[in-house]
């Protein structure tokens, strides 16, 4: 054997072996410490972003500055809902088949945004579209829900299928709230309402969104400062007959997506407005 032959090398294939395990050990740790992280980090930026639009909130009505609101002059207003949005499916699919609503105009925020799509829609149609709601699982993944509605509806029904001259949906832009209407066609019309309910990392993946060439965000920022323009109207949310109650953790608990039943809620919205019926006699004419 002459020097630099393979063979005059010795190994010790245990000592390999085990030093490779124990390699091997310390990558699983850190990639399981690293998915670790990366999990309660995301949850940890999901808490902030809501407690930021939250104080965000509260400084609109503290602070001088005026942010642009127009004047309300709607008739019905739909609330942000977050994942109680097929709860009020339901109230407002109840109100499409007994009251007149043809002259009354509608103004969605958020979730809301997709509510009044509904009740845009022509009644052959209206099944078809809960249907997608029903059938488009949460999950526990309000993102994936919301953009698979959406590309379902987009993808299912044409602009035929809506009266979208009725639509009005609330968009909160840096220098305050803009509804928007007169859409062009239904993706234009969609679009705004993604815009109407983006939240960063919440409702949506991405960390913006523009709508007609604006930094956009959830309407609901600004829905308070809207309705309270107008007191004679009414107002669609999942807190009005008392089913969900009001607290001050209610708007974190809006996007909590665990053990919800997107059919049953909606069962359970129809329910209490039927039950409910002469609740909005005071502002609708039955048909």
């Amino acid at each position: 054997m002459t020097e630099g032959d393979p063979s005059n090398l010795s190994i010790d294939s245990t000592t390999v072996v085990l030093n490779f395990s124990g390699l091997s050990e310390i990558m699983l740790i850190v990639f399981a410490f690293i998915f670790y992280i990366q999990f309660y980090f995301i949850k940890l930026m999901k808490i902030i972003i809501i407690m930021i639009i939250v104080l965000f909130v509260n400084k609109i009505y503290r602070t001088k500055k005026k942010y642009k609101i127009p004047e309300c002059d709607a008739d019905i207003i739909f609330a942000p809902a977050g994942i109680k949005a097929p709860y009020n499916f339901g109230i407002c699919h109840y109100l499409k088949n007994h009251f007149d609503i043809n002259d009354k105009k509608m103004v969605g925020f958020s979730s809301g945004s997709l509510i009044n799509l509904l009740m845009t829609m022509d009644k052959e149609n209206t099944s078809d579209f809960l249907k997608i709601l029903i059938k488009n699982k949460l999950n526990n993944d309000i993102k994936a829900y919301l953009k698979k509605t959406v590309h379902t509806i987009g993808t299912q029904f044409t602009e035929k299928d809506f009266n979208l001259n009725l639509l009005n949906v609330g968009v909160s832009h840096a220098d305050g709230l803009h509804i928007y209407n007169n859409f062009s066609n239904l993706k234009d019309a969609l679009e705004c309402c993604t815009s109407s309910s983006f939240i960063p990392f919440i409702t949506y993946k991405d960390l913006l969104y523009f709508y007609k060439y604006k930094l956009s965000l959830d309407g609901g920022v600004f829905y308070n400062a809207y309705k309270s323009k107008k007191n004679d109207v009414l107002i669609i949310n999942h807190y009005m007959f008392k089913r969900y109650k009001k607290t001050n953790v209610s708007n974190l608990n809006m996007f909590i997506t665990k053990n919800i039943n997107v059919y049953q809620m909606y069962i359970t919205g129809y329910n209490d407005a039927r039950n409910n019926h002469d609740y909005f006699l005071k502002y609708l004419k039955p048909l």
